[in-house]
């Protein structure tokens, strides 16, 4: 399986998820000739099964996006208005989301809980 980075509708880099499916990986990736002339870009992050499996789990997160010389709405990837999940898949069961980092989820959900059952 494959984690892919389009840009356009383009492949501009992937790489196997399987072969080191738990580790954390810093990478970076030179537009610069691709955005050459260009005013504005779609990003987009895929996975693509290159050969049929039966029953593969990969859990592939993208975070703190870095650019030079191109400006995000959102590089920190915290806005599930900003970067949504999209699917589309033939045959088995596939699980999509877009899961927003929200650091004071517990406390908030605590006390949003306590408001309703005060109430």
């Amino acid at each position: 399986m494959q984690e892919q980075l389009l840009l356009n509708g383009r492949v501009v880099w992937e790489r196997d998820v399987a072969a080191d499916p738990s580790a954390w990986q810093q990478t970076t990736i030179d537009l610069t000739a691709k955005l050459s002339e260009a005013t504005s870009a779609t990003l987009q992050w895929r996975l693509y099964e290159r050969k049929g499996v039966s029953n593969y789990f990969a859990d592939v997160r993208v975070g703190d996006i870095v650019t030079t010389g191109l400006q995000l709405s959102d590089p920190g990837v915290a806005n599930a208005a900003t970067w949504t999940a999209g699917l589309a898949w033939v045959g088995g069961p596939v699980y999509c989301s877009a899961q927003v980092y929200h650091p004071n989820h517990g406390a908030d959900t605590s006390a949003r809980a306590a408001q309703l059952y005060a109430g």
